[in-house]
Formats: structure tokens, sequence, C-alpha cells
């Protein structure tokens, strides 16, 4: 087992629905505070390895001011963040399974959210939440569906067994996991025309952007779907981002209504768009740096 978690590479790890579906057994067999002592142990497995995940979601974090401002603090939000992984993990199989009524519990949605997205589709326009890879992001989007929001959410291309797997079980609580392709972004336009929802990552690295945008002053691999989905159809975005503290619930950041901003040539709307939503990032991703489960290369060299 030791051999294994110092060489587990979280990136492959779910990969697998086999890993996926034992996971989710063994989550709802096991009492909360076993779970997370386990958790605890396979983050510190994890940290202490070294491993090539581990060295990626570091060099993520040590961009993020003040992550390295005192000796060790950068090794040692490291290292809660994978904990932290675990935890999310663990309470999200916990889950899967139980009725929406029992999800609901696990999440505080703030009202306010769910009034501002009532008002603008009562104005016939479509809302555009992007989501952060910030804490439990996969149990807060079962949570929206089970509070009635019917969401086209736009997932992993070409997704494997076990990323197929999670969507199946997203689907049951209505949560309309699609991977992006030409189909699922004609089905998205036509949904935010229509006046529905569609669920993004704001932060899931494009390698092949053909333009960088800054964050926190460095050039990052940023996608810029949002942006162009936002000007095509006219939609309203919201910021979202989970997130853990003292409570027994996860809590949630969300940002002002925004709309699209329409100065400038499409590529510079493109750009300022983008950054406008980025500033929430790094202001959400600043407040809980060792809640970011971002495994892959988000900064340019």
């Amino acid at each position: 087992m030791k051999e294994i978690i110092n060489n587990m590479d979280l990136r492959e790890f779910f990969k697998d629905d086999k890993v996926v579906r034992t996971g989710m057994w063994l989550a709802r067999l096991t009492p909360r505070k076993v779970g997370y002592h386990v958790a605890k142990i396979a983050g510190n497995r994890i940290a202490d390895s070294k491993s090539a995940v581990y060295q990626q979601l570091r060099e993520n974090l040590s961009h993020i001011p003040g992550t390295d401002d005192q000796p060790g603090k950068l090794d040692e939000l490291a290292r809660r963040a994978f904990i932290n992984a675990g935890k999310v993990y663990y309470d999200f199989y916990h889950s899967v399974g139980k009725p929406p009524s029992e999800i609901i519990k696990k999440v505080n949605i703030p009202d306010k959210l769910l009034e501002n997205v009532a008002e603008i589709q009562a104005e016939g326009r479509g809302v555009l939440l992007a989501g952060i890879h910030l804490s439990n992001f996969d149990l807060g989007s079962l949570c929206l569906s089970s509070l009635g929001l019917e969401i086209q959410g736009l997932s992993a291309a070409n997704p494997n067994d076990g990323y197929m797997f999670q969507n199946e079980i997203r689907m049951k609580y209505g949560f309309h996991a699609t991977p992006i392709n030409p189909k699922s972004l004609r089905k998205a336009i036509t949904n935010l025309k229509q006046g529905k929802i569609v669920g993004t990552g704001l932060d899931w690295p494009h390698h092949e952007v053909e333009e960088l945008t800054e964050v926190f002053g460095k050039p990052a691999y940023v996608p810029l779907g949002t942006a162009r989905l936002a000007m095509m159809t006219n939609a309203v975005t919201i910021i979202i981002a989970f997130y853990k503290d003292s409570l027994p619930e996860y809590q949630l950041f969300f940002s002002e209504p925004m709309d699209v901003i329409q100065t400038g040539t499409k590529q510079e709307q493109i750009r300022s768009n983008t950054r406008m939503y980025m500033e929430y990032f790094e202001k959400y991703v600043s407040l809980k740096p060792d809640q970011w489960m971002m495994y892959h290369k988000f900064w340019a060299d």
C-alpha cells in the first residue's frame, strides 16, 4: 500500500472506472472520522514521495502571492492540498447515491445566488456558471442540480472510463455533463440563447491556447472558451468556487453577475472578459490556496 501511494499520480489514478467504483463503495461504508484519517495518511505519503504530481501542484501554488513568504510554507500548503483532496474525494464518494434531499445538506448554497440566476433567466438570458477547481466542486455541482437548477456542464473532452462513470452519476442528479466537442458546444450555445444554464471550468489549463492570459502577473494557459461563449450568446457570467471552512457544510464563493464587455475588437473583447473573470479567480484562490485542486501545469515557463 505504501508503495502504491508513493507512486500515485492523481491525474492517472481516477481514469479507471473500477477504481472509482471501488472508492465509492469503500467511502459509503466508512465513517467520516475514518475516511478523513485515511485521507491524511494518503496526503502525507504523496507529499513525502515528492512525486511528479506533487511537484506540479507545488509549482502551481508557488505562483500565488504569499504562498512562499515564509520558510517551509509552500511545502506545507502543498501537503495540506493533498490531504484536503483526499477529504474531498471521500465526501463526494460518501455522498453520491443518496437522494437529492441529502445532497443539499452537504453544501451551503446562498439564496442570493439562486435569486440572481432566477432574475437573469426571467429576463430571457442565459446563465454561464464558470467554476474554479477549488475544493469539492463535484459535490457542489450535484447540490446545484439537486436544488432544481437544470445545468448543461461542459466537461473534459475525450473522457476516460473514470470520467464517464462520474458523468453518469452527475446525470442522475440532473447535471447534464457533456464532454466538450462541436456537438456539445452547439448545444451549449443554443441553451444559453434560450435562457438556460451552462456550467464550464474557468481554470482548466489549455496548453494549445493561442493567447496566454496574465494571472497574478504571469502568463497562464487560461482557456478562452468561457469568454467566447458569453460573447456569442450575450449570456451573463457568474464565477463560482466551493470551499471548506470550520463549518460541516461546504461553502460557496460567487461573483456578481457579469455582462459581456463589448468594447474593442473581437480579440480585445475575449482578452478583456477573460481578465475580468480571472480577477475573481485570483481573489478566491488566494483565500484558499491549499484547496485548489490543480494537478496540471497552469502557468507558462
